[in-house]
């Protein structure tokens, strides 16, 4: 498209041209190993898979070398979210929380059978930690931190509810009636003032129940 535009007048209309000079661009090395960005997700129904099997082999030997990947893990953990990062020396992920221990392969396999999802992904060398297990890279890690709080307050005839700007991953969930099936994300304008999330709501809409919730 960029190439199709009138500046381009010798070439715009030939779209031979177009794709050779596309393709030689894309031929120069980037630096970065073709399994960064590659991901499976992984569940009950295909964990035994040949496929899935071998995936996950190549994604922690590349991870294995130190210089193409790190290999992350997002999902669920006994049903609640974590992330985790491969450790190669120790064959093992290390999990985002000081509460939980090191997971082998063979012990994530174990829990994707009894139920939980899991996504393995190759990231940039060096990103693992950030992008795996330490989001912010304060040392606290993302399943230590504790989670936000939301508040409410009347205004007039409005009522205002507020949670920090900070807590990534969370959405504001709205429902009549407190049922575990009738949630569902707030569609109420958000307004960012002093680092904090702000939602208001009048009165007179009739009951309502917030929750946040994070969403990854």
């Amino acid at each position: 498209m960029f190439l199709s535009r009138s500046v381009f007048v010798n070439i715009r209309n030939n779209n031979t041209i177009k794709n050779d000079l596309a393709a030689f661009v894309l031929s120069f090395d980037t630096g970065i190993a073709p399994a960064v960005g590659y991901s499976r997700t992984i569940s009950a129904t295909n964990v035994a898979s040949a496929s899935i099997s071998n995936d996950w082999s190549l994604l922690e030997a590349q991870a294995s070398f130190g210089t193409n990947i790190d290999l992350i893990v997002k999902g669920t953990i006994d049903g609640r979210v974590h992330g985790l990062l491969y450790q190669p020396g120790s064959n093992n992920y290390r999990t985002d929380s000081t509460n939980l221990t090191a997971l082998t392969r063979s012990q994530l396999v174990a829990k994707i059978n009894a139920g939980d999802k899991l996504t393995i992904m190759g990231v940039p060398t060096g990103a693992g930690v950030r992008m795996g297990i330490d989001r912010n890279e304060d040392g606290l890690l993302d399943g230590d931190v504790p989670p936000p709080t939301l508040q409410v307050a009347r205004v007039g005839n409005s009522a205002v509810l507020n949670w920090p700007y900070s807590a990534a991953g969370y959405a504001l969930e709205t429902s009549t009636i407190l049922d575990a099936t009738s949630w569902s994300n707030s569609t109420d304008p958000l307004e960012i003032l002093s680092s904090q999330n702000f939602v208001t709501n009048s009165l007179s809409s009739g009951g309502r129940f917030f929750r946040l919730r994070f969403q990854p």
